[in-house]
């Protein structure tokens, strides 16, 4: 199943958030995500 963020950048760059911004605003942190994922 392909994904594209083409939408989710143009929405960013439209509130003028960068990458970082979308993780400090989404609390939690990559290594909390990966342990999620790596889980199951």
């Amino acid at each position: 199943m392909a994904v594209s963020y083409n939408k989710l950048w143009k929405l960013l760059i439209d509130k003028k958030m960068s990458a970082a911004d979308v993780r400090r605003a989404g609390g939690g942190n990559r290594s909390q995500h990966h342990d999620k994922t790596a889980k199951g």
